[in-house]
């Protein structure tokens, strides 16, 4: 262009043209410096980029604001339900005593040398002896039936007699024979009536340190009536119960407890071992630690907590509040309210009926897969900070960054709040739980061959 410009200038002066012609030829050509070729096309499509990146980030700038508002919006309704579940869990165990005043207990009533009992396996010790202790002693209908034993199992079965039969096995271990047999024939076991309860004490005598016993364990076999309230507490054994018309406190620490269920409300606290409940008539309140808590059926609330441990639990006609640590929760049918709060592992929670109560759910790592039926009127609020979400619903699903996104919506109107904040991992929302999941299908076997004929005679 610097040419014809150059042109222009020469014609002027050779008086070809006019001045004002020069103009308009001048504005013709373009009154910017020459650029290099490709530069000019290099500038507007730059040019080009930023206005589309400035568009982009105004956009963007819109969708960040509303999908912060909808993380608060979640993050509020977390922090109103969670400070409920916690202090339900706290009420309902408060009357739970720690595992550390379960066996403080036991040690007062059978002496201070039971702090003492080595852990290792009985066979190693050489001399064994071992007592029956059987007594039967009458029970009202209002009595509690409350037994304590330092180490050993606790089992119980119904009979149709207003009576308690105790039958206690008395074992010792140690070093000495003739030291181990006197020991054990000083073993006692206390049976009396006390504060509307039949109790059952084992008493063991004081010993000096480092004498040759060193081991005793009381098993207890209970015969009693269906209709009874029970008070157990164990140590370093299984408690194993049969179905009673009333309420249960079981109290273990290193032991399964194995329990066919209670018509009223069943507290259970445990220490390194399972819990098992088939059947719940009231409440169900637990505290584990490093065990798992399985559970078929809750006619009220059911309130858990649980360090280290699956838990398991179904068919709960109340709220259910779940405090977990390290441990995968399946909450199946739960009929009302549902809090749960867990610092690690999946979480699943299935109703068979449309919700109709709120549910709060809080996970810091591992999947959180829930099922929201047809026919639920809710308010949807979740958010993953770092994971994806999945949904068959008509719900509005919006990223936040390359890790983060969050989902939202009403279903039916809207109504309870359904809202779930997931540190780490996959949040999944399906509208029937049988839905696919791109699980491959079991092959089906070829069907045996047919037999050979026999030959004809």
């Amino acid at each position: 262009m610097k040419e014809e410009r150059m042109k222009v200038l020469e014609m002027i002066q050779d008086g070809k043209i006019t001045a004002e012609d020069a103009v308009k030829l001048l504005d013709a050509l373009g009154d910017t410096a020459e650029e290099p070729q490709g530069e000019g096309r290099q500038r507007r499509r730059n040019g080009s980029r930023q206005r589309q990146r400035r568009r982009r980030r105004s956009g963007g700038a819109d969708i960040q604001v509303e999908v912060q508002k909808r993380i608060r919006e979640a993050q509020e309704t977390l922090r109103d339900a969670m400070p409920r579940a916690r202090r339900a869990v706290r009420e309902a165990t408060r009357s739970i005593p720690d595992v550390g005043e379960i066996v403080q207990e036991a040690m007062q009533t059978a002496s201070e040398a039971v702090s003492q009992w080595v852990e290792d396996s009985d066979r190693k010790h050489p001399e064994k002896a071992v007592r029956q202790f059987v007594e039967t002693t009458p029970i009202q209908v209002s009595d509690r039936l409350s037994v304590r034993t330092p180490r050993g199992h606790v089992t119980s079965k119904i009979w149709d007699r207003d009576e308690v039969q105790v039958d206690a096995k008395i074992s010792v271990w140690g070093t000495d024979e003739e030291a181990v047999n006197a020991f054990a024939e000083q073993i006692d076991v206390q049976i009396r009536r006390e504060s509307g309860a039949v109790q059952i004490r084992p008493n063991v005598p004081k010993r000096e340190k480092g004498d040759s016993i060193r081991s005793v364990r009381i098993d207890f076999e209970l015969h009693h009536p269906q209709k009874v309230d029970l008070d157990v507490r164990a140590g370093r054994g299984n408690i194993t119960l049969p179905q009673i018309d009333g309420a249960a406190t079981l109290n273990n620490n290193r032991g399964k407890t194995i329990f066919e269920g209670a018509s009223g409300n069943i507290r259970v606290k445990q220490n390194r071992g399972d819990i098992a409940v088939q059947h719940a008539g009231g409440d169900f309140i637990a505290n584990n630690n490093r065990g798992s808590i399985n559970v078929g059926q809750v006619g009220g609330r059911a309130v858990v907590k649980n360090n280290r441990g699956t838990t398991r639990l179904k068919n709960i006609a109340g709220a259910t509040n779940v405090q977990a640590n390290r441990g995968a929760i399946e909450i199946e049918n739960p009929e009302a309210g549902v809090m749960i709060q867990s610092r690690g592992s999946n979480i699943a929670v299935r109703p068979h009926k449309p919700i109709g109560d709120d549910y709060a759910i809080q996970n810091k790592d591992g999947a959180v897969d829930l099922t929201i039926p047809d026919g639920s009127a809710v308010d949807v609020h979740g958010y993953v900070g770092r994971g994806s979400i999945q949904t068959d619903l008509p719900l509005s699903i919006t990223g936040v960054s390359r890790t983060s996104q969050v989902v939202t919506g009403q279903l039916n109107g809207g109504g309870s709040k359904v809202a779930i904040e997931l540190g780490r991992g996959s949040l999944s929302l399906y509208s029937d739980e049988d839905v696919e999941r791109d699980e491959p299908e079991t092959p089906t076997p070829p069907d045996p061959p047919d037999p050979p004929e026999a030959p004809e005679k």
